[in-house]
C-alpha cells in the first residue's frame, strides 16, 4: 500500500498536535526528547523506504526529515497557542506576548546583564 508524503506529513503534524497534551503533563527533559525525534526519525526512514523501494534511500531520508519537522510545527503550533489561550493558567496574569511564547525571552535579558530592569518593568 502506497502512502503519500502529503498524508504522512498530515499524520505528523496531527501527532505533534495531540502530543502537547502529553508534553504539556510531563515536559519532556532535552535528551529524551531529542532521541523520541530520533526514534521518529529512524521509523519514518524505513517506513518510507520499505513502502516504495523503488523511491530510493535520498528520498526515504529526506521525506523522514520533512516528516519529523512537520512534527515539530505541530507540537510547537500547539505549544504556542496553548500558552496565548486565555485557558493557561498564567493567562490572567500581565507581560509581554513574547515572554509567554519562550523561556528564551528572559534568557536574553539574563545575557545582557539587564534582568534585573525587566523584572522592574
Amino acid at each position: 500500500m502506497h502512502t503519500s508524503l502529503i498524508q504522512l506529513l498530515q499524520i505528523a503534524v496531527a501527532a505533534g498536535v495531540s502530543s502537547h497534551a502529553l508534553f504539556n503533563r510531563f515536559e519532556p527533559r532535552p535528551l529524551p526528547f531529542l532521541g523520541m525525534l530520533a526514534a521518529i526519525y529512524v521509523f519514518a526512514a524505513g517506513y518510507m523506504y520499505l513502502d516504495d523501494t523503488h523511491l530510493g534511500v535520498l528520498y526515504s531520508i529526506v521525506a523522514s526529515g520533512a516528516i519529523v519537522s512537520g512534527f515539530v510545527t505541530g507540537l510547537m503550533v500547539a505549544t504556542g497557542a496553548y500558552r496565548l489561550s486565555p485557558w493557561h493558567p498564567l493567562a490572567e496574569y500581565p507581560g509581554p506576548r513574547l515572554a509567554r511564547l519562550s523561556k528564551w525571552y528572559m534568557a536574553f535579558w539574563v545575557a545582557t546583564g539587564d534582568r534585573c530592569l525587566k523584572v522592574q518593568e
